[in-house]
């Protein structure tokens, strides 16, 4: 009896799990609603600094299979003062789970300052990744890539 009740729930579980298109529309669906609030903060930033916030990826364990994790917003790289927690506050405020690990990364290159957002997720051991620039090197953004995890 165990066995077949232990069975169902396996089955059930995994009949329920998350599709790879349908977590990419949710870290779509993430980024939609959430870009304009790292768009303010990197122009606020940007404004004070006279370069790019950068973003360490949270959380720390990456969202396999469909699942939210909990962000962990205390991280900063060791040469910046902000957390992603002092970046993102008050009428900003990011989730506390996330359907993805995301990074903010800076650039200095040749046609200029800029910053760009990458996502990643895994799914039946398949690395997922995508990222978004903004600023003047557009060869850095690029859709949804995958590779073995």
């Amino acid at each position: 009896m165990k066995r077949l009740l232990l069975a169902l729930v396996l089955a059930a579980s995994t009949a329920q799990a998350a599709t790879v298109p349908q977590i990419k529309a949710t870290i779509d669906n993430f980024w939609t609603n959430n870009s304009a609030k790292f768009v303010n903060r990197q122009n606020d930033y940007f404004a004070l600094h006279g370069h790019y916030w950068q973003g360490i990826v949270t959380p720390t364990t990456r969202p396999d299979n469909g699942a939210t994790v909990p962000a962990d917003y205390t991280k900063r790289p060791t040469d910046h003062a902000d957390t992603w927690a002092m970046r993102f506050s008050g009428a900003y405020v990011l989730p506390n789970s996330l359907p993805c690990q995301i990074s903010v990364d800076v650039y200095d290159g040749p046609l200029g300052k800029g910053w760009t957002v990458s996502v990643y997720f895994t799914k039946d051991a398949t690395l997922y990744w995508k990222t978004w620039n903004y600023g003047p090197e557009t060869g850095r953004q690029h859709d949804w890539k995958s590779k073995p995890a």
